[in-house]
């Protein structure tokens, strides 16, 4: 019945015209202008023509073969439609629309997606997230790879709870600024151009209580107004060598140059917990605002350093493992002689007080150090365990000489006491001789 069909209905098509445009092949697939579809429906047309629907937003449906309710659009995947006809949105809002519904009952999240080359490049969440090289976006716009913006236009209205927002001048003018009105907005410009182009960088709040600025030079940061600015200058190799950062103090004199720390926002500008800076020409010191007074100064002429208060060396025993009582400490510590010195550097001519390190190195090597120059340093306070054990050591040997000093000292006093008795004995022997000799008398 089928081959009678089919010959049937190719005999109809045959009979339309001379064209004959439209056919439906023994599986059920229609092919419009070809004669062998390769699809339930291959629409196959020369030039430039178009497949055309009409009607009041009609709209192209996807749905599963298999899904047990095809009336519930809202399990379908996806559709492509026109609005002519908008009762959603304001008067004139009209065109193409590609999405997918709502996710319906028992079906996981739908997502539009957008690939190329069998590799997904965009996706839209249906929460409204969109992913360029992310399946996943967490964000409106979540992009994973370099983003690039061309052109002269601002581009701003990146503003969120705290205020921030970024946006750039006129062509003209050349200023790309990123504006935070938050107290705590973070701003982060980064320049690539070589220092020999003289390109600059310039951030400053509006009453120039902050300002950073970078020429061909140097950066310059200044912290507070600008008359009392403290300022740090950072010098590229030509100028000093090594890159180096020089702080100075502004025009107020009352303070040296430093930077002013403060850990919790309690304790922010104008009431920081600590101060690093110069105390004066000659010391580099750390200053703590609570005690009111520096607690380390280190003197850069003669290098010695001076500590408010003792400095102690971590040594929890939950810090440390595989101990080793230390032995020979006495025998070591008498092979070191100390020594007075005078340091060939004549802007130190003070007397020092130490050991050699080339003679320390062969007898505690643990307490010498090498540099990369290959110069040589001693850890003093490496000394104090060995002295406690030599301390130990000749105690030691006190308590054993004071021991058998104490049995010789028994010994002999008991032969004294010896002696004693035999003088008292004969002594008496010859008090009661003489009286009996005078008795004969």
């Amino acid at each position: 019945m089928k081959p009678l069909f089919s010959l049937l209905f190719w005999l109809l098509l045959a009979s339309v015209g001379s064209a004959q445009n439209l056919y439906l092949n023994q599986t059920g697939d229609v092919g419009i202008g070809t004669r062998n579809p390769l699809s339930p429906l291959h629409v196959k047309t020369p030039g430039e023509n178009a497949m055309r629907v009409e009607g009041v937003n009609p709209y192209v449906l996807f749905r599963d073969v298999n899904d047990p309710t095809p009336t519930d659009i809202s399990r379908s995947y996806g559709y492509i439609r026109t609005w002519t006809s908008n009762p959603f949105n304001p008067a004139g809002h009209y065109g193409l629309e590609i999405g997918v519904p709502p996710t319906g009952n028992n079906q996981f999240p739908k997502h539009l997606i957008f690939a190329t080359n069998y590799a997904t490049r965009m996706t839209i969440l249906n929460n409204g997230n969109v992913g360029i090289g992310t399946s996943s976006p967490a964000y409106k716009l979540d992009v994973a790879g370099d983003v690039r913006i061309t052109g002269n236009n601002r581009v701003e209205g990146f503003t969120n709870i705290v205020g921030t927002t970024l946006f750039e001048g006129s062509a003209f003018d050349g200023i790309v600024g990123i504006r935070g009105s938050a107290v705590n907005a973070l701003v982060n410009i980064i320049n690539t151009a070589d220092e020999s182009t003289g390109a600059a960088i310039s951030v400053r709040s509006q009453d120039n209580y902050g300002t950073i600025r970078a020429t061909n030079t140097r950066p310059s940061f200044y912290a507070g107004p600008a008359i009392l600015a403290k300022t740090i200058y950072g010098r590229y190799s030509g100028h000093f060598q090594g890159g180096r950062i020089l702080v100075e103090g502004g025009s107020d004199a009352s303070r040296s140059g430093g930077i002013e720390f403060a850990n919790l926002e309690s304790f922010r500008v104008p009431n920081p917990q600590a101060y690093v800076g110069m105390r004066d020409d000659n010391e580099l010191g750390i200053y703590g605002f609570p005690l009111g007074d520096w607690l380390l100064r280190l003197n850069v002429n003669s290098g010695s350093i001076c500590s408010r208060s003792a400095i102690a060396l971590c040594s929890d025993q939950r810090l440390k493992r595989d101990f080793q009582p230390l032995t020979g400490s006495l025998t070591k510590l008498t092979g070191i002689q100390g020594q007075h010195y005078f340091w060939k550097e004549a802007k130190m001519p003070g007397l020092q007080t130490g050991f050699v390190a080339q003679e320390v190195q062969p007898i505690f090597p643990e307490l010498v150090r090498t540099d990369d120059n290959g110069f040589l340093s001693v850890d003093y306070t490496g000394f104090v365990p060995h002295l406690v054990e030599a301390v130990k050591t000749l105690k030691a040997k006190d308590d054993e000489l004071v021991e058998t000093l104490r049995r010789e000292n028994e010994v002999l006093q008991a032969q004294l006491d010896a002696v004693l008795k035999r003088i008292t004995a004969l002594e008496t022997q010859l008090s009661a001789n003489q009286l009996a000799e005078a008795g004969k008398k």
